[in-house]
């Protein structure tokens, strides 16, 4: 879940956390394959609704949607290029009681469990199919995102915190790592915020930065830092700024990490240029980095035209299976020149290129 836009002035240093006497560095020198780029934009779904979020599960595809003070939990296909809401879960009101959402900014699927995480009151609760509220785990920070195993929450945040753990059962923080003294940020910096993702079958935990350097810090299940990926920039990066009458400007490094089979994807956007008095976008190049997630080896690289001027508006990863890989889109006037979008969001399905990659190289 990519949660909240918060502002960053300035490229700091790398982040300084718990290191550990065996953490070791995996540099990417060498370039990595570039020999397959026919991936294919397959399919795009419009959506019309305000407050949109949507997750994966099991296959299947869950959106939630904010209408007259209630959201809204759907089951939803996507059929000739049509979302169809296919059955509805529950809804919620709007509001600060224990079964209320004051507001949603994502949510997750796990354990049969449906985890939903509001902004406004700083608070993760979870439901289940039904509706029923299992449960409310309140949090001191703010969540840039999150990844659920079966006992723990790992969450990453900012100013404070870059790291934190919380005991599904218990609700209490286990672990947590801030932030280095020299790199708290001033006005509500944005380019600490990053990805995490728990990857199941090894245990381990990968946790991504937005800004400058390129790096990936992998944990194990005691949360020790035990290697980093880092790879070097292609291109040149600018600053995070605001100033007024202008929005947010620079990249993305890291924008969404998802395990699939033994691969750590990894998105590299970036962002737009907003000046509010145009309402002009600026988009800049966008592809996917693909590591070994056992050795951290950047292997491969996925883009093509239409993906690398998408970039400013790919929100997040959503799943990847055997055929696609999926993204939610947020949409801005400009890519109605690439794709047949007219709504405020909507979900790209692009051919998943990794099978074939993994038969050539086996």
């Amino acid at each position: 879940m990519k949660y909240l836009k918060i502002l960053l002035f300035c490229l700091l240093l790398i982040i300084s956390c718990s290191t550990h006497e065996n953490e070791k560095i995996i540099s990417n020198d060498a370039k990595p394959d570039k020999n397959i780029l026919s991936v294919k934009i397959m399919k795009n779904c419009s959506i019309r609704k305000q407050n949109f979020n949507i997750a994966s599960y099991n296959n299947d595809l869950y959106c939630s949607y904010y209408q007259n003070n209630k959201y809204y939990f759907y089951k939803v296909i996507v059929k000739d290029n049509n979302l169809n809401y296919d059955e509805l879960l529950f809804t919620c009101n709007q509001g600060k009681g224990p079964m209320d959402i004051m507001s949603l900014n994502g949510f997750s699927i796990k354990n049969n469990k449906i985890y939903t995480y509001d902004s406004n009151l700083k608070r993760i609760s979870i439901f289940n199919f039904n509706g029923k509220n299992l449960d409310v785990i309140n949090l001191n920070n703010y969540i840039s995102d999150l990844s659920i195993s079966k006992n723990k929450i790992f969450i990453t945040g900012f100013i404070k915190t870059n790291l934190e753990v919380i005991d599904l059962k218990t609700g209490s923080q286990i672990k947590k790592i801030k932030y280095a003294e020299i790199e708290k940020l001033t006005d509500r910096g944005y380019g600490k915020m990053g990805p995490i993702c728990y990857d199941k079958n090894s245990k381990k935990i990968y946790r991504g930065y937005w800004e400058e350097p390129y790096r990936i810090k992998i944990y194990n299940r005691d949360i020790k830092l035990k290697n980093v990926i880092k790879k070097d920039l292609d291109h040149n990066i600018s600053e995070f700024e605001r100033t007024e009458n202008k929005g947010f400007i620079g990249k993305f490094l890291i924008k969404d990490l998802a395990i699939y089979k033994d691969y750590l994807v990894a998105l590299e956007g970036s962002c737009g240029y907003i000046d509010d008095k145009k309402r002009k976008w600026r988009i800049d190049k966008f592809k996917i980095n693909v590591f070994n997630k056992n050795t951290g080896k950047n292997i491969y690289e996925i883009t093509n035209d239409k993906l690398s001027n998408l970039g400013a508006f790919i929100n997040g990863i959503i799943d990847i299976n055997n055929k696609y890989i999926i993204f939610e889109l947020k949409q801005i006037k400009e890519t109605n020149k690439l794709l047949d979008i007219k709504t405020d969001s909507a979900l790209i399905f692009v051919e998943n290129p990794l099978n074939n990659y993994e038969q050539k190289n086996n």
